[in-house]
Formats: structure tokens, sequence, C-alpha cells
């Protein structure tokens, strides 16, 4: 019995191995950075050590059966895997990320997760026919029992003696016969409860992978993960940007946790190891939870959250009354819950990475050009469905270049040149409104897109960036102060249907040509230039 129960730990060990193997191979290919074939070939190693110990477990053909079909999509999942570190290898990228997003991966994983679903059934297949024999042994027993009474009845006196001693024996088999069925079914019952708390474990790791971003993600564990750790109170926090801090994503119960404390408050973090608060509130318990009202009632667990070698959070946990503190079925359980999120959250955030880094400007920090054109013409789209005849439905654009920004890098190098940018960068970005973009077109250029704005909100919007950009202070190195900044601003709006994003930009540029050809630091709408007495100054 035990043999079968450890048959599916054995093999569920093996399908976290596969995707270990799996998230090594996923990281080498996304980043590019060969360290993560570490765990990789790490994870191979114990999936060759895993499949022998199954293989010496296996007792019937029909478990071997299984076992090597289990095994059998093993081999089709690590020869995929060396398949794109190969061609990684080899330099082409695109193709390995290609066969990475083509699914396939994920339909042989599903695969994986089905015969070890199958594996296991067999293993209770295997107890249930153990408990059937128990009881086909007691049933045998009572028809000895029958059979020596009407043989024997000739030898009463005898045989009520032996029967006092036969019925002590009985008892007493009887009594080990039920503690082993009370085994039997304890154990079929954790055996289900695995199961279903790993299919739900992978339910959670499909909708994270899913998830869009690290917000998205922390609603959707808010939902899942308290059924998943049983606690009846809990909280999750992520590590800040700084690394100096501990922030709350959110929480569970009536118990309450502090908004945020830093790493070196929680003994967890510190060791890098799981931690079971103890007794009382001294020297030994985490500063960090001393806030709580029921602190002093030991068993509050801190399990770190790491992912790919670094500490990304933490889970905090106040377990039910009822838990054995002596049944560790429910920690392992909560461990690799916890494993499972941390991987999820560390894929999240590193593909978040990789989708900021491809649509900022590495400079000013702006969203760059390429999202521009996606974003100008989803909503050039957003406005002819809400109607140009509506307000809501208006967009314009401004194009922005900076006056005479030639100078400052003839004058004062490329250098200074570029902490202009990145001044009038963040001007801009201040200023807007909050449903505005603001872009980096290309060179000292700028776009900013203003979804329902009309000429007039746009050219009221468009002076508010040229005073704000005026009124910078002036840009200084070592002490030398360099000319003042202004820009030149051409506006156009969106007109009518079928006008693409180019034709907007083109106009747009068009009067920004005007503003600087009639004297710079001016904002002229297309077709028909705005000329403020205010400006001749600046002329």
């Amino acid at each position: 019995m035990d043999e079968a129960h450890g048959a599916v730990h054995v093999a569920d060990a093996l399908l976290r191995q596969v995707i270990d193997a799996e998230t090594g191979q996923r990281g080498y290919v996304v980043a590019g950075n060969s360290s993560y074939l570490a765990p990789y070939h790490a994870a191979v190693a114990e999936i060759r050590q895993t499949r022998l110990t199954l293989e010496r477990m296996v007792v019937i053909p029909k478990e071997a059966e299984t076992l090597n079909a289990l095994m059998h999509k093993v081999d089709e999942k690590l020869l995929e895997l060396q398949h794109t570190i190969s061609l990684m290898t080899a330099g082409d990228q695109e193709q390995a990320l290609q066969i990475i997003r083509s699914g396939d991966g994920k339909d042989l994983m599903n695969q994986i997760r089905q015969a070890a679903f199958e594996f296991a059934n067999l293993q209770d297949q295997r107890l249930r026919e153990l408990r059937q024999d128990h009881a086909n042994a007691i049933d045998r027993t009572y028809i000895a029992m029958g059979l020596s009474l009407v043989s024997n009845i000739g030898l009463l006196i005898l045989l009520l003696a032996r029967t006092a001693v036969f019925t002590r024996r009985v008892q007493s088999n009887q009594e080990e016969l039920h503690k082993r069925n009370l085994e039997l079914i304890e154990l079929a019952q954790k055996t289900k409860d695995h199961n279903l708390h790993m299919q739900k474990l992978s339910e959670l790791g499909s909708f994270l992978q899913a998830c869009i971003d690290t917000e998205e993600a922390n609603k959707f564990l808010a939902e899942r993960l308290p059924e998943l750790l049983k606690a009846r109170s809990g909280a999750l926090y992520a590590m800040a940007a700084s690394r100096n801090q501990l922030q709350l994503a959110f929480f569970w119960g009536n118990e309450k946790y502090v908004d945020f404390f830093e790493p070196n408050e929680c003994w967890a973090l510190r060791s890098g190891q799981p931690f079971v608060q103890p007794e009382g509130t001294g020297a030994s318990t985490c500063k960090h939870l001393h806030a709580l009202e029921n602190i002093e009632r030991p068993g509050v667990q801190c399990l770190p959250i790491a992912s790919h070698g670094e500490l990304t959070g933490l889970v905090i946990l106040d377990p039910t009354r009822e838990e054995d503190p002596l049944d560790n079925f429910h920690a392992r359980l909560r461990q690799t819950t916890v494993e499972q999120v941390a991987l999820s959250l560390g894929n999240l955030r590193l593909r978040e990475s990789l989708h900021q880094q491809s649509i900022k400007d590495a400079l000013t920090g702006l969203y760059n050009r390429r999202f521009l054109d996606e974003t100008l013409h989803r909503e050039i789209l957003r406005a002819e469905r809400r109607g140009l005849d509506n307000p809501e439905g208006a967009l314009a654009i401004m194009m922005i270049d900076v006056d005479h920004f030639k100078q400052f890098n003839d004058q004062y190098g490329h250098e200074i040149g570029d902490r202009v940018l990145c001044r009038v960068a963040q001007s801009l970005a201040q200023t807007v409104r909050s449903g505005d973009l603001v872009a980096r077109y290309g060179g000292e250029e700028f776009t900013v897109v203003l979804p329902s704005a009309t000429s007039e909100v746009a050219i009221e919007r468009a002076e508010e960036l040229r005073m704000a950009v005026m009124q910078m202070l002036p840009v200084a190195d070592r002490g030398e102060i360099h000319m003042p900044v202004t820009i030149s601003i051409g506006v156009a709006c969106l007109e009518g249907k079928g006008q693409t994003a180019e034709t907007l930009i083109k106009n747009a540029d068009h009067a920004l040509y005007q503003s600087k050809h009639s004297g710079r630091n001016k904002v002229t709408l297309f077709q028909q230039p705005l000329l403020h007495s205010s400006h001749l100054n600046h002329n």
C-alpha cells in the first residue's frame, strides 16, 4: 500500500521535474541567457533517476504499460525541449520562439499530466483491490468457523474452549482489519484530495500564464489561492522594484496585515526557507507580524516566494485550528502551491519586462514609434465607432519639435542634447492629461495623441505644453547656463471616416512645418494657423 502511495508521489515529482525542465528551456529561449540551462539540465538528470525509481515500484504489467505510456510522453517532451534549445544554440531564436508560441508544447504537457493522472488512478485501483482482499479474508474466516462448528459437534467442550480462543483472535483480527480499513480510507481520501489539488493547481497555472499583467494575476490569485492553501486567513506580499520593501498585494480572512515592511523584518526572507511562528511575540517571531491581534497563537507561517533564484514575495498563512500539526500532508501541498505561484509570477514579470522594453524609448522613457503607430490606429477606429459628430469621437494629434535642437548638439555636445530631450519629455509627460499618449517620434520630435479632443481643446492643450516647456529651468552643465528651450507644435484633427494614421501624422507634420517656418515657438492647426500676440516675443 505504501509502495502504491509512494508511486503517486514519485509520479508527481516527475511532473514537477518536467515543468522545471520546460521553465529552464523557456527562460533560455525568451531571455537568451544560458544560465537558465542549469535548472533544465538538473531537471533532466532528475527525470532519469525518477524514471528508474518508478520502474522499480510497478508490480503488475498494466502499471508497467501505463508507466511506459507516461515516460513515452515525457521523452517526447524532452526531445521538444532539446530541439528548441538546439535551435537557440545555433542562433535561430525566432524559430525556437515560434515553437514555444505554437502551443504544441502545452498540448504535450497536458498529455503528460493526463498520463500521470491515469498512472495515479491505477494506484488507486490497486489500493481498492487490496482492500477487497482483506474483505475476502474475513469472509473465508467466517466460513471456516462455520465448517469447524458443524464437523466438530461431538467435541463440544473442547470446541467451546477453542472457540473462545479463536473468537479472541478473530476479534483481534477484526480490530486490525478495521484499523487497516480506516488507514486505507484515509489514504484514498488523501490521494483524492491530492489529485484534486493538483488539478486545481494546474488550472491556476494556466490562468496565470494567460494573465495580461501582475495586477490581473493578483486579482485572480485573490479568488483562487485561499482555497488551495486551506488557511482561515493569509496575505500575499510582492517585493518592490527597489527590493527594499514588500508591499501588500491582497489578503483574506478577518486578520489585518501591514501594508508594507522591510525584508529584514521576516525570518523566512532572511533564511530563504519557510518559517513557523513560535509561541509568544519575542525576538524569535517576525517583526512584521507584531501588529496582528492573534500573533500569540503559534503556527502562523511565512512562506518565501522565489523565482529564478531571486526572492520576489512572501505568503503569510494562519492554518485552521483543526489541522494536525504532525501531519505534513497539507504542508507539502502548500509548498507545491507556493512554488507554482512563484514560477508563474516570475514568468509573468519577465514577460512584462520584455514587453516594456519593446514599447518604451530607452533615452526618454516615453513610448516609442512602434507603440505610437499601434495606438493611433486603434484610436482612429474607436473614434469612427463613436461617430465623428460626437465630441467623444473626436481625435487630435500633435507633432512637436524642439526648436534649434541642432545648436544644442553642435555647441554643447550630444550629452547636453540628450539632457534637453529628457527634460522636454518629462515636461510633456507631466503636463498632458491622463488619457493622452506621449511618444518619441524620432530624433528631437515628439507626438501626442489626444482622444476625445476637438480642435479647440487640442489647441488649448498644445498651448499648455508650449508654456510648460518655456517655463523649464535652462539646462546647465558645470555651472554654465545654456540657452532656454522652446518647442514648435503642429496640430491635426481627424476629419472624416477613412482617414489613415499616416495622413493624420502628415497633416500634423505640415502644421508643424508652418509653426517653424513662421518663427518657431508656436502652435499651428492644420490649414488654420493660429497666431497669438503672446508669441511675438519668441520669434
